[in-house]
């Protein structure tokens, strides 16, 4: 099988795109979604209803104080909706997370919510929903990001829910920043959060079982 690559943001000279993420939809495989940072303006949210051979673009919303966005993170809950978090970046650098939903696979998206708290430079944030049919957590969501040098989390029961507020999971072994963290879970639906540390260059993770309610004390990979 021969794969070509596909330019899906078109040409922009002096807009380049970076920090991107990319999700196919778990239950119809042909649909995708795809994300980047750019310079300016708006989150644009590439789609594709055709296994990528061919894609289409939307952008979200502004949101008041924001001048631009960045650091998408996409998923999808199992009834078909998809997910994007994105920084709301001000004038004055505060980095606010925002969270867009989309019903129609990418075509249109709407603004669901601020992740609460007082936090102001949230950043390099991760995204996952579970998606394990034996999980008794099925289509929670789960966010990860730091703030400053702590790794924080938040988690919300499915689209209907809200976010918790932001639980700090790093401590003291985190001497430097935990940027770049992610999480996942598994079959049974246990949650494992995973970041690295800038000051002792270690990495680390941590457990939850109880559906991102807490988490047990990180260890070193």
């Amino acid at each position: 099988m021969t794969f070509n690559n596909v330019r899906i943001s078109g040409i922009n000279p002096g807009d380049p795109r970076e920090e991107s993420d990319i999700r196919y939809n778990y239950n119809n495989l042909q649909q995708i979604i795809c994300a980047s940072t750019k310079l300016g303006g708006n989150q644009p949210m590439h789609h594709s209803s055709d296994g990528g051979a061919t894609w289409a673009t939307a952008f979200l919303g502004s949101r008041p104080g924001d001048v631009r966005q960045g650091d998408p993170t996409i998923d999808w809950t199992s009834d078909g909706t998809a997910w994007t978090v994105t920084i709301g970046i001000s004038a004055t650098l505060q980095l606010i997370l925002r969270t867009f939903s989309s019903p129609d696979a990418g075509v249109t998206w709407n603004f669901d919510s601020t992740v609460t708290g007082t936090q102001t430079a949230m950043d390099k944030e991760a995204l996952w929903i579970d998606h394990s049919p034996s999980s008794p957590f099925r289509d929670n969501m789960y966010l990860i990001w730091h703030n400053g040098g702590p790794c924080f989390i938040s988690a919300r029961a499915g689209g209907a829910g809200a976010w918790s507020a932001p639980l700090q999971i790093s401590g003291g072994e985190t001497t430097g920043t935990a940027i770049g963290s992610d999480i996942k879970t598994n079959a049974d639906g246990e949650v494992f959060a995973f970041w690295p540390d800038t000051g002792s260059q270690n990495l680390y993770v941590s457990k939850s079982v109880d559906g991102g309610t807490t988490f047990q004390p990180p260890i070193t990979i």
